[in-house]
This record gives structure tokens, C-alpha cells and sequence, in this order.
């Protein structure tokens, strides 16, 4: 599982020209390798055009993009061992958990929730 850096770094290769990241957050997912659910780690990122789920793995990454138009709505947690942020896109619900800084969810929420209005 790699770092908030790592992954942050390995994603620009995968941003398109003119696309910028406004915010990002750090956080596990669950996720099911061979028929066995596990938990990684990864990163959403806001850009002024979509959300990119990244995470780097061992043997390559795994990258899915959400045009905020296809976002139906964007839903925020509050527990114990953290923040959860969860979103809704063509009846599938994403969700990233377990995010540690307030500041950064806070900043993506806002985000996201402008963008889909």
C-alpha cells in the first residue's frame, strides 16, 4: 500500500492537459482480489473536470474516473477512526473511509458538492 505521496506523485502522469487538482484525500477502500474482500489504500482527487480514485499497488495501479456530471450526490461521515465519504455515480455508491484530516475532507465535500449543483 503506498503513501499519500506515492500515489499522488504516480497520479499526475494520468491527468489531462489543462486539468488541475483543486483537493485530495487519503483514505482505504475495500476492494475483492480472488473471490476474498481486503482493504487498500488510495487517494481521491477533486480536478476542475472529474474525481480520480487512485491507488498504487504492487504490481501497477488501479484508476477509475467519475465526471462530476455523472455524480448524483456526495454524503460525508463523521466516526471514531475518522472521516467517510461516500458518492453516488449511475447507482453505485464509492466510498473512501477511514480519512484522518478534517481540513482535507472538508475542502473535497465542499468541492464536489459545488461542482454537481
Amino acid at each position: 500500500m503506498a503513501s499519500y505521496k506515492t500515489n499522488l506523485k504516480h497520479l499526475d502522469e494520468h491527468l489531462n492537459p489543462g486539468e488541475e487538482i483543486i483537493c485530495s484525500v487519503y483514505g482505504s477502500y475495500e476492494k475483492e482480489i480472488l473471490g476474498s474482500k481486503t482493504i487498500g489504500r488510495g487517494i481521491l482527487v477533486a480536478t476542475n473536470k472529474r474525481i480520480i480514485f487512485y491507488a498504487k499497488e504492487w504490481f501497477g495501479y488501479e484508476l477509475e474516473n467519475f465526471p462530476y456530471e455523472k455524480i448524483g450526490s456526495i454524503r460525508k461521515k463523521k466516526h471514531l477512526l475518522g472521516t467517510t465519504l461516500e458518492f453516488t455515480v449511475a447507482n453505485n455508491l464509492i466510498k473512501l473511509k477511514w480519512i484522518q484530516n478534517k481540513k482535507e475532507v472538508e475542502a473535497f465535500y465542499q468541492h464536489v458538492e459545488k461542482e454537481i449543483q
